[in-house]
């Protein structure tokens, strides 16, 4: 008889799970491009840019603060809670947009 193996999926972690959401509205507009940044030791976060336009680079984290999920500036400025991924992606676009 042989073996029979399964594969099931790898659970998302919180944090990758809301930059994923993020990650999908930020690639659903055309002038943005964004990637998952990986730095041992550190959180992921995402790597967000204008297409034909990469000397401006924005990072958004996603942290644990007081209780809550929160998007965070590569800074660790807090954003926005993960709640609110129209209004985070806005304010993306707007510090994008100021050089």
């Amino acid at each position: 008889m042989g073996v029979s193996w399964q594969a099931y999926p790898v659970p998302l972690s919180e944090r990758q799970a809301h930059l994923g959401a993020l990650r999908t509205v930020l690639d659903a507009r055309p002038e943005l491009t964004c990637g998952v940044v990986e730095r041992r030791g550190e959180p992921a976060a995402l790597s967000v840019v204008w297409r034909g336009r990469p000397q401006r680079l924005i990072e958004v984290g996603c942290d644990f603060f007081e209780g809550a999920w929160w998007f965070t500036w590569g800074d660790g400025r807090r954003i926005t809670p993960v709640s609110d991924v129209a209004y985070a992606v806005a304010l993306v676009v707007r510090e994008l947009a100021r050089t």
